[in-house]
């Protein structure tokens, strides 16, 4: 995530007001004698779905409040959608939640959820687990991307079918930047096309190292909004170049990168007896950022980029062109 809002490729910066804290919600999240609360925004981008999120301390705890609406009029790249089948449905961190799917994956969880409050006012209140520890290494990275792998190689042979899950998102996020990208050519939509005929599985679809939290042995993932059915391959893939965007790796690090989290992903598949054809996992590993980065030569002519992130910008784009080279390779033979 970068501190300024137009060259970020995160979503724009949350509302930083503070929240509004419902007795029966403290009581039910801290006890009935849980003392004054203390609270501080976190965040430095969040979707229109997302009204804001704080940690929230009293004597000896802490929680994470999410307060989530639909708000039909937020940002134009991120938006909020009232449609559970749609891409971005606003409440579908709520319904991962409500459905219990995310204590059932093996290899990484959610935050606990200490409460979920329906507001008056339509919002949705997520009182959920407070992290501490975040995987900040090229090796913890490596260690997640195994634990990713575990859990969408165990779950690609029955993913979840709920109606709010998400299907295609990386084609939505695509369609919602056309003055960037401009028509999508004939060849990248066979090459989208061919991602999403590839093998699926249930992908967190923002896995990248801001919602990253473990100590190596645990992979903890936070901000499920965009959840739902993607490639296996697709999650990893596209780690690897938002790491080196949002400043968490440095460029010229990025074959490094590449290869512990690819090798790590690789094993977990192998780890949990995934039975498919490695070449299609490794097609959509490269094709992913191949697509999803296409608008980043057109934000860096168009853009109003500080000097250190256009350094770092422009550094990934050699990594991204040769994982497109790999793609087309991958998908002529």
């Amino acid at each position: 995530m970068t501190h300024l809002r137009m060259a970020s490729v995160r979503p724009p910066r949350p509302d930083r007001s503070p929240p509004t804290f419902p007795s029966e919600e403290l009581r039910a999240v801290f006890g009935a004698d849980h003392g004054p609360i203390e609270a501080e925004p976190l965040g430095r981008g969040v979707p229109a779905a997302t009204a804001g999120v704080w940690l929230a301390r009293s004597t000896g705890d802490a929680a994470v409040l999410k307060l989530v609406h639909h708000d039909p009029n937020g940002s134009r790249r991120w938006p909020a959608h009232a449609d559970p089948s749609h891409p971005y449905y606003w409440r579908r961190e709520a319904c991962a939640y409500e459905s219990k799917l995310l204590e059932r994956l093996p290899g990484v969880r959610a935050p606990r959820c200490r409460g979920l409050f329906e507001r008056s006012d339509g919002s949705v209140a997520l009182w959920l687990e407070a992290l501490s520890e975040t995987a900040s290494s090229i090796d913890d990275y490596g260690r997640a991307a195994r634990n990713l792998g575990r859990m969408q190689g165990a779950v690609a042979a029955a993913p979840p079918a709920d109606r709010w899950l998400s299907r295609r998102w990386l084609r939505a996020y695509l369609d919602l930047r056309p003055e960037l990208t401009g028509p999508r050519s004939g060849e990248r939509e066979a090459m989208l096309e061919a991602v999403e005929a590839g093998p699926q599985t249930f992908c967190h679809l923002d896995f990248y190292p801001g919602n990253l939290f473990g100590d190596g042995d645990t992979t903890i993932l936070v901000d499920w909004a965009y959840c739902g059915i993607g490639a296996l391959g697709e999650d990893p893939g596209n780690f690897v170049p938002d790491a080196i965007l949002d400043g968490y790796v440095a460029a010229e690090q990025g074959a490094e990168l590449e290869r512990a989290v690819w090798s790590g992903y690789r094993a977990g598949l192998t780890d949990v007896g995934w039975p498919g054809d490695e070449r299609a996992v490794r097609f959509a590993f490269c094709a992913t950022p191949w697509l999803k980065y296409e608008w980043l030569d057109a934000a860096l002519e168009a853009w109003s980029i500080d000097a250190e992130t256009q350094t770092r910008w422009r550094g990934v784009r050699p990594l991204i062109e040769r994982l497109g080279e790999e793609a087309r390779r991958l998908a002529d033979h």
